[in-house]
């Protein structure tokens, strides 16, 4: 079957001649309206059918519209344009059809490859998933051609891309799709007049030779050996790159005839960037190998390898020896491989050198433990002290590698020496290397002797100059003291612990505050109480802030780790202390280290009373703090708190607007919502502050209809979760959420409005479960309210300003004219926290009708002036003031 190519001069013309207007307002016609609006916005990806519907096509006559758009878009001067109509491929193929795609799409994408690199790169990946778009894998061999052009291009990432994407289709393809198509693709490609095509041909040689008859498998391994030939040097780099695996796939006679060959043909090249990339080849080709064969065939080209003349094709052998070694599957070239790793530590070049030391732990596994010691051993001596840093660094990284097979006393005698001389350098990253590699050298010399002999040393690198040294002694030291006990721990390690929580480095203190919570765990509390506890507690009175600071770090970091008992009688005094420190870093930091304390508190009886009476006069005088910071985390910490307790925690201080017009409503004392739900619940009222954290004035007792969150449409089957309550990603907390609740028939509903998601239930005893069930996110109880529908009547109105007038004229005027025809439950309005004065806007008061025949005004009249009214479901101001006039 041969495609004739599309006239694309006519459909450009026939692009010109349309316009908005001649697109059809039909219903049929929603695939063209996604298309249009594609100049606007990247469209969504699509998960293609195999088999798109015919619902899904748009009308024959307008089917050339798409097509225009691409043409305007690929010729566009923005190249973010000109991306994006590449990235629309897969919605426009799904507009056409896969006949039209076949046919005029895939050859006109032919004619157009002549853009930008970035483009292309783009189109060399989506033509790979066409696939599904041109009619399935039957048809897939249409996307070949463009494909080809696009693996001749000189840039090597579009080449690359092409190629990958050829071999993706191909790996679908039928063996008679793979001859008639695949296979003269590739011959076109070996063909080439440049380099870049020749190159790409290396690559789908793999493939298509899996899948191609016996004759053509021939035909392959002869045009392979052309290009392994090629008189381009780039050429027979992507032959000896593809070499591996191509031998991977190759007939066990053919590896021996031509997978040897053509690693012959690459080995003896004079070009050591093709030389160093036969390595994986020999490797490949030794795996399939017997040992016979590997010594007939394989062993000379390896030693010569080894020894050749390029260092970077030595360091290549250097990184590949184990590998190359534990395929052999011969001890003698094995042995031969351990007078090489010997002979490349002496190399000249010093990457040559390193990346031997490398492999190590890989070489003590296959060379016998004399050899280790008598050749292997010296050099590795005076590797430590090469002039190389870079080497040094590497023999500290992998020397604890030889210790197992050493063993304990073989490492105290051989290899301990040359570890005290490696934490004696004076490069950080070498001493760096050996530090971390200590639990190693533990796990075979013992606790006892890692003491004795690495200790001096170790305590003297706990002092180094550099950090990053400090910072791993640090992480090692529980390790330390859970082997080495409680009294070593007093008489050797304790001061320097301490000292670490001086420390200039913040990184360094940090890292000293869950040293100490990693060894009150292992000691234990009667431990902490005796020796770190008072330690830390002392530094609440240093005169330098930064030692003060680290206590309210520390005191953060213990808390889960020490018990309620050690809190109140140590922890408490020192908070009461530093709250009124003269620092408001050290003051907002009280407030966040509280929210670690309460929890414990809580935890026990007999300390969960402190949280009223210590706790909460604590955030209370924080939340007044003069500094902004402070009383936000003062103010986060009181939500903590509540959701934790699910009591209301309101400040004593503070009376209402309503307290003074409603003296007789019961308060919330005994209300079991917390302040959270309160603040998030839209039926009860706040006051919030100029920073938008709201501190409750009041809370009053009621009906359930009032603590369930009134909706339109809602129900006791749904839940709402405000998304209020999550900061950051709102999305992945909201998503979190839905996954948690255990109900596969659950349905939910975002709404922007309400800034809240619904879940929908099956039945109350579903929802009922849900709400039953807590879940956490990010440590913090979720909080889930279900709704009721607006039926009995509650309304909020609001106020949006009061025009200078009076706050009392206000309450009076609402007064007389809702409390005979209803209920007010609450009244609030904005209030400055620190001037303490009342805000002229955004008041609201709670209303709820008794008399059905009441009518709730748009409009209060207060002092010949006008205040609007508004509430859910009011009509539009200006109708009403229209009718007022």
């Amino acid at each position: 079957m041969v495609n004739e190519p599309m006239d694309t001069e006519n459909l450009q013309q026939q692009a010109s001649n349309l316009s908005v207007d001649a697109i059809p307002e039909s219903a049929d016609s929603a695939v063209l309206a996604t298309d249009v609006e594609m100049k606007e916005a990247s469209p969504p990806a699509i998960s293609p059918p195999a088999n798109p519907s015919p619902e899904l096509k748009a009308p024959e006559s307008d089917i050339v519209y798409p097509i225009a758009v691409l043409i305007d878009e690929l010729k566009h001067e923005d190249l973010s344009i000109r991306l994006n109509a590449i990235k629309s491929l897969k919605t426009i193929a799904l507009a056409l059809g896969d006949q039209r795609t076949r046919d005029e799409l895939i050859p006109f994408l032919d004619e157009s490859i002549d853009d930008e690199d970035e483009v292309l790169l783009v189109l060399a990946k989506e033509l790979g998933m066409l696939v599904p778009f041109v009619g399935g894998d039957e048809y897939s061999h249409f996307l070949l051609r463009p494909l080809e052009n696009l693996a001749s291009l000189e840039e090597l990432f579009v080449r690359d891309e092409a190629v990958a994407s050829i071999n993706e289709i191909s790996q679908n393809m039928t063996q008679a799709q793979v001859e008639e198509f695949l296979i003269p693709c590739i011959a076109r490609l070996s063909e080439g007049d440049w380099f870049a095509s020749r190159s790409s041909a290396t690559k789908l040689y793999p493939k298509a030779y899996a899948k191609a008859l016996p004759e053509t498998k021939q035909q392959l391994l002869v045009g392979f050996d052309k290009l392994c030939k090629d008189e381009t040097p780039m050429v027979r780099r992507t032959a000896a790159t593809a070499l591996a695996e191509f031998i991977k796939i190759m007939l066990p006679d053919d590896i021996v005839e031509h997978g040897l060959k053509f690693f012959l043909i690459l080995f003896n090249e004079d070009q050591d960037s093709v030389r160093l990339l036969v390595i994986d080849s020999l490797i490949t080709l030794a795996d399939s190998f017997n040992a016979e064969q590997n010594i007939k065939y394989l062993a000379d080209p390896l030693l010569q390898l080894c020894n050749d003349k390029s260092w970077r094709v030595r360091f290549m052998v250097g990184e590949k020896l184990v590998s190359v070694a534990n395929v052999i599957k011969d001890s003698n070239i094995q042995i031969q491989l351990g007078d090489v790793a010997i002979n490349l530590l002496q190399d000249q070049e010093a990457e040559v050198r390193g990346v031997v030391c490398t492999q190590l732990p890989g070489l003590a596994d296959i060379l016998p433990l004399d050899i280790l010691i008598d050749k292997v051993l010296p050099q590795l001596q005076l590797l430590s002290d090469d002039p190389m840093q870079y080497v040094r660094a590497k023999v500290a990284k992998n020397i604890t590698g030889l210790c197992k097979k050493f063993g304990s006393e073989g490492t105290i005698q051989h290899l301990l020496p040359i570890f005290l001389r490696i934490l004696k350098d004076s490069f950080p990253e070498v001493r760096l290397n050996i530090i971390s590699q200590l639990d190693e050298i533990n796990q075979v010399i013992g606790v006892d002797q890692l003491s004795q002999s690495l200790l001096p040393a170790i305590f003297e690198l706990a002092e180094d100059k550099q950090w990053r040294i400090r910072l791993a002694i640090i992480e090692h030291v529980p390790l330390l003291a859970s082997q080495l006990g409680v009294q070593f721990y007093d008489e050797k390690l304790s001061n320097l612990s301490m000292s670490w929580l001086g420390d200039p480095v913040y990184s360094i203190r940090q890292a000293a505050t869950v040293n100490l919570k990693s060894l009150i765990e292992i000691f234990g509390d009667e431990w902490a109480c005796k020796s770190v506890i008072p330690k830390i507690m002392a530094m609440a009175s240093h005169p330098n802030y930064l030692y003060r600071i680290t206590t309210v770090f520390a005191i953060t970091t213990l808390a889960p780790s020490i018990s309620p008992d050690v809190i109140r009688d140590l922890v408490l005094p020192t908070i009461e202390t530093l709250m009124s420190d003269p620092i408001p870093n050290i003051r907002f930091n009280v407030a966040k280290s509280i929210e670690s304390l309460a929890p414990v508190l809580n935890s026990s009886e007999s300390t969960a009373p402190l949280i009223k009476s210590k706790i909460v006069p604590i955030l209370e005088k924080l939340s007044e703090d003069q500094d902004r910071d402070v009383r936000n985390f003062a103010d986060h910490a009181f939500d903590i708190i509540s959701a934790m307790t699910k009591q209301f925690i309101a400040a004593s201080q503070n009376t209402s607007i309503f307290h003074q017009f409603y003296p007789n409503v019961p308060s919330a004392s005994s209300s079991e919502l917390s302040s959270t739900r309160i603040r998030k619940d839209q039926t009860v009222l706040c006051v919030k502050t100029m920073l938008a954290t709201a501190k409750f004035l009041n809370a009053i007792e009621v009906p359930r209809y009032l603590i369930l969150n009134t909706s339109y449409g809602g129900s006791n089957k749904k839940i709402g979760c405000s998304w209020t309550q999550f900061s950051g990603n709102i999305n992945a907390a909201i998503d979190y959420v839905a996954l948690k609740i255990d109900d596969e028939y659950v349905l939910y509903q975002h709404d922007s409005r309400a800034k809240a998601t619904y879940f929908m239930f099956y039945n109350e005893e579903r929802a009922e479960k849900c709400m039953n069930t807590p879940i956490y996110y990010n440590g913090i109880a979720v909080e889930l309210y279900q709704t009721v529908p607006l039926e009995e009547g509650p309304h909020i109105i609001t106020i949006p300003g009061t025009n200078s007038i009076n706050i009392r004229f206000v309450v009076e005027a609402v007064n007389n004219t809702f409390i005979k025809n209803g209920i007010i439950y609450d009244f609030s309005a904005y209030k400055n926290k620190s001037s303490g004065k009342f805000h002229t806007f955004g008041m609201k008061f709670l209303f709820k009708k008794t008399i059905d025949s009441f009518e709730i005004p748009a409009f209060l009249e207060i002092e010949n002036f006008f205040l609007a009214l508004t509430y859910r479901g009011c009509k539009p101001v200006f109708l009403q003031l229209a009718r007022i006039l």
